[in-house]
Formats: C-alpha cells, sequence, structure tokens
C-alpha cells in the first residue's frame, strides 16, 4: 500500500495534503529498517565479492549507500549502478528482480530485518530486491513531483517508507502513513529520513540540517552550523540520532553518543551513514567507496 501527497498519472481531482492509499502488489518476505575511526587515513583495500549484479548497462562505480549486517561485523557497499558487495561477515545476496521498473542510478538501500536481504531504490521510487527481501509495492509506474531520495523499512519486516526531496512520503506493505512535509515550504530540500523502532514514527532531514517530525517520532535538536546534510541514522530506542554532513561532521542528538568523524575532501564527500545493533558506532560512507569506522564499528574494506 502506499499513501502519497504525488499525483498519479491522468488524476485531475484536487489532492488533499496527505493523498490517496492505493493497494500494491505484495508478496511475504522481511525487511527492516537498518537506517564509523581512522581520521583521515586512506583504509586498506582487501578482496571483495560483488555479490548482487545491478541492472542491465549500469557502470556507475560511485556509492549510494552502506548497510549493517546483523552482527555488526559487516555492511554491504551499493554502488549507485546497483552493484552490491559484501565486506566481513556480510552474506552474498542475490538480486531477484522484483521490481522491472527498477533502473540504475540507486539512491538509497534498506537491509531486511533477518539482514539476509535488501532493498534499493531509485529516484523514481522503483525498487530492486536482493536476497529474502519481499516486494510490497513501488512509485515506478508513477509521475511524481519530485524525485525520491530515501527509504527506510518498518520493524515488522513487511513493509517500507520512500521520501521525495519535497518531503512526500510513500508507504508500502504494513507502512503507516504518518505525514509528511509535501505541500509545505521546507527550508531545503529533503535527503533523507529514519523510523522510530516501533514503527510508529518517522523523521524526515533536510540539507539544512532541518529535522521534521512525524508520528511518535520526537525532535531532539538539529544542526546549528552545517550547511549540506546528507543523511541520519536514528539510535537504537529512538530517543536519538545522528546527522551527517557531506564533509563527513557528524552531529548527535538526545542519546545518540558523540562517537567522532572523519573531515574529507569536497571531491571526496560522504554521501552515507550505517550504525551498528548496538548503538555503540556507526560507519560513514564516501562518495567513491571509502569507509570510515567510529565508535566501536571497525572496517571490513573499501569500495573497488
Amino acid at each position: 500500500m502506499h499513501r502519497s501527497n504525488h499525483r498519479v498519472p491522468g488524476d485531475a481531482t484536487a489532492r488533499p495534503p496527505n493523498a490517496v492509499r492505493a493497494n500494491a502488489g505484495r508478496t511475504t518476505g522481511t525487511a527492516r529498517r537498518l537506517l564509523v575511526g581512522l581520521a583521515g587515513a586512506l583504509l586498506a583495500l582487501p578482496a571483495l565479492t560483488v555479490v548482487g549484479a545491478g541492472p542491465a548497462g549500469a557502470v556507475n562505480t560511485k556509492y549510494a549507500a552502506i548497510v549493517t549486517d546483523s552482527s555488526g561485523s559487516g555492511y554491504w557497499l551499493v554502488q549507485a549502478g546497483g552493484a552490491v558487495h559484501q565486506h566481513g561477515d556480510a552474506p552474498a545476496l542475490g538480486n531477484t528482480g522484483c521490481d522491472p521498473t527498477f533502473t540504475a542510478p540507486a539512491v538509497g538501500a534498506v537491509a531486511t530485518s533477518d539482514h539476509l536481504g535488501l532493498w534499493e531504490v531509485n529516484a523514481k521510487g522503483a525498487v530492486a530486491c536482493f536476497g529474502d527481501a519481499g516486494f510490497y509495492g513501488s512509485a515506478g509506474h508513477l509521475v511524481l513531483n519530485m524525485p525520491i531520495v530515501g527509504i527506510t523499512a518498518t520493524p515488522s519486516g513487511h513493509g517500507y517508507w520512500m521520501v521525495a526531496s519535497d518531503g512526500g512520503i510513500f508507504a508500502w506493505g504494513d507502512a503507516t502513513f504518518y505525514g509528511s512535509e509535501a505541500g509545505v515550504t521546507v527550508v531545503k530540500p529533503i535527503v533523507g529520513m529514519a523510523a522510530t523502532p516501533d514503527g510508529l514514527g518517522y523523521w524526515e532531514v533536510g540539507s539544512s540540517g532541518v529535522v521534521y517530525r512525524f508520528g511518535d517520532a520526537v525532535l531532539f535538536g538539529t544542526p546549528s552550523s552545517h550547511s549540506h546534510i546528507v543523511a541520519m541514522s536514528a539510535t537504537p530506542d529512538g530517543l536519538g540520532y545522528w546527522v551527517l554532513d557531506k564533509n563527513g561532521v557528524v552531529s548527535n542528538f538526545g542519546d545518540a553518543a558523540p562517537l567522532g568523524w572523519t573531515t574529507v575532501t569536497s571531491s571526496q564527500r560522504m554521501v552515507s551513514m550505517s550504525i551498528i545493533a548496538s548503538g555503540a558506532g556507526y560507519w560513514e560512507l564516501g562518495l567513491h567507496g571509502f569507509v570510515w569506522p567510529h565508535g566501536t564499528a571497525v572496517s571490513y574494506g573499501n569500495g573497488p
């Protein structure tokens, strides 16, 4: 299922702020939100395995997301071209081709609750499924007002949310719509989102660092001096979050601990972050596949 405030092709009716719920294709599967150090040093590049091919002809070697495995002893690096690389204990995943409307580049990814699969999403809202990730619908057949910029999964493992750059939310499977910033003048474009651990709320974050809360999500603060935020991750208990900017600076709020960060050049720039299950560490991912660990997180290698 989905709810959004984006127009479906041919729909000439007036749209309420948080428009229509419609049935989407559903299959069984599990999913969950999963929503880093050697500062300034290039990490050693071990052998790695390409475990999921991207769409045919996709050769983009820049990176879109880092996704943590269940043990915190590994992760997947997702290239914009759609390929998935396993590191550490992260298992090999295959692309199941669940959504024929998906084409590269990918703009975000999230793991399933058992960490035996993940979803990628592109700017059109189409979804690629890897491993045991089930397909609960996509926006690939819709005409969107603004592009999709992020995805996060429900704790039950049977749905996911997508967020667009204008703050519009698409909820699929058992993901519930709690509101959005679409139709409201946001300070800067939305760049990402994170869900609360009970699945009863979520945050959106703009590139200026402004955080918007919905459902049972609580506002714990926003960065005061950063101008280009690229990602956020919530703490395991949902009582705090980290916000990452493109230069690598991480701001912590609520019970999110100050675990450090790595400053990078504009040509490298950060694109994603992911926390370990305990919340005692996280990784930052640069555009060209370099990974920087902080707290108790350990590096398991960079992208090719």
